[in-house]
């Protein structure tokens, strides 16, 4: 009887402990001053399954088609990312280079379809400087973002290929800011941890936990390269302040042995928190030469566009609790766009304009995986009219689920999955041209190996 009651104890006070830590508000954790620098190498599978449906009810063309597009492809990457977060300024940055090679079909009404190869390398850049004026956290935002693309695509005795550039740079002003709490988080589960292991002596107050996560904060965003020394001297801090704050008093086996497996296995997926509302303006450039030599004479084509892009939305993240996020994100965008230099019948002067919303809920059950689902809708209308920047009989809409996993299989390697599909209804007004309707299934495998 005696066993029992002492089981029953010790089973209740220690859900009361993590009671405690699970009522601490996330969204008070505020990053301290720190860099983090990242180099990942990493592999994706993807596929991408396309079913289309187009009626032509108009005084042109009365008939119905359908097609099907199947693509598979694979993709090696390096990325080179880098975040800075201070009182004044957040700011990150990517450097991208990929290799892909990925094979399509195509089989479409009154048509004998085709297969095709293609074989693309990338490469881009983008800096996303954001920097606050008051303590209001009115901030002003500059982006620069530039991509250089070549492709070869082969398609029955046809090699075709592509070279193509794009830039641009936004300007832009909002109010709020976005905060990243994993990391208090990742304090939590320590402090869980130790405490299923019954070697805890006392429980940390706010300021404490916070004090706690601040130092998990700087150690995990240090660069390194010899990772048995990275992992010797973050254990060696944290178990110091775990004593100082007199959590616990011991350094057996056990204690050493929890703290481990939560540092190395402990809580690395993102989580943020704030509010953020930005108006944004990008003026963009894009230019592709593409040689067909399926052509008579062989002759390059090119395509040159000037663009102006006008955003306003808003986003909200909010972590509701240790296992739970919910976001959500509104806005209008408009599109211009100035051909240039095209190879169709089109007008040089288009417009696209959206009304958008999306939302995610995560779920964090555990230190090595989470699950993700999240959808948008969109609400379009394109006008090829030079004068006109909206055209009643081309609205359409469009919806988007998807659902992403991750799991954290050791320090370096990891890997997620992304399952998406896509929903297009285009003239859902009554539009003279018909409608059209497309179906799209994505996914996308990514196996990543972390180089420091």
């Amino acid at each position: 009887m005696k066993k029992l009651l002492l089981l029953a104890a010790t089973f209740f006070a220690f859900q009361f402990a993590f009671a405690q830590y699970e009522n601490f508000d996330l969204s008070k954790y505020k990053l301290p001053e720190m860099k983090r620098h990242q180099l990942d190498f990493y592999f994706d599978s993807n596929g991408d399954f396309q079913h289309v449906y187009i009626l032509n009810d108009n005084e042109f063309l009365k008939d119905t088609s359908r097609s099907r597009d199947n693509t598979v492809s694979g993709k090696a990457n390096l990325l080179y990312t880098f975040y800075k977060n201070s009182t004044k300024i957040q700011s990150s940055s990517h450097v991208l280079f990929s290799s892909s090679y990925g094979l399509s079909e195509r089989k479409a009404t009154g048509s004998d379809g085709y297969d095709n190869g293609t074989f693309k390398i990338d490469f881009s850049g983008r800096y996303d400087l954001n920097y606050f004026l008051n303590d209001a956290n009115w901030f002003v935002r500059g982006v620069p973002a530039v991509q250089f693309s070549y492709a070869d695509h082969t398609q029955d005795n046809y090699d075709n290929k592509y070279l193509s550039t794009a830039e641009s740079f936004t300007f832009g002003i909002g109010k709020g800011r976005i905060e990243q709490v994993q990391d208090f988080r990742h304090a939590v589960l320590i402090l869980e941890e130790l405490n299923k292991r019954g070697l805890t002596k006392k429980n940390l107050n706010e300021n404490e936990l916070y004090k706690l996560a601040a130092l998990i904060s700087q150690l995990k965003n240090e660069r390194f390269f010899d990772s048995r020394r990275k992992m010797e001297s973050d254990l060696t801090a944290v178990d110091s302040l775990l004593k100082t704050q007199g959590v616990v008093d011991v350094s057996d086996v056990r204690y050493f042995n929890g703290l481990l497996d939560m540092w190395r296995y402990g809580d690395l997926q993102p989580r943020e928190s704030g509010n953020r509302m930005s108006l944004n303006i990008t003026p963009g450039y894009s230019y592709a030469e593409m040689d067909f030599n399926s052509e008579p004479n062989d002759v390059d084509r090119i395509e040159e566009d000037f663009t102006m892009t006008y955003d306003v939305n808003f986003s909200s993240f909010n972590p509701l609790s240790l296992k739970w996020q919910a976001d959500y994100y509104i806005g209008v965008q408009h599109i211009y766009t100035n051909e240039l230099q095209n190879l169709s019948n089109f007008p040089q002067k288009h417009y696209l304009s959206a009304t958008y919303v999306a939302g995610a809920l995560g779920f964090y059950p555990n230190t090595r995986t989470f699950l993700r689902l999240s959808s948008s809708f969109n609400l379009l209308n394109q006008s090829f009219n030079e004068d006109k920047i909206f055209d009643k009989d081309r609205y359409s809409f469009r919806c988007r689920f998807s659902l992403n996993a991750y799991y954290y299989i050791s320090e370096r390697l990891r890997l997620e999955g992304l399952l998406t599909l896509n929903n297009d209804y285009a003239g859902i007004f009554n539009s003279k041209w018909g409608h059209a309707e497309t179906n799209r299934l994505r996914y996308n495998l990514t196996l990543n190996y972390a180089i420091f």
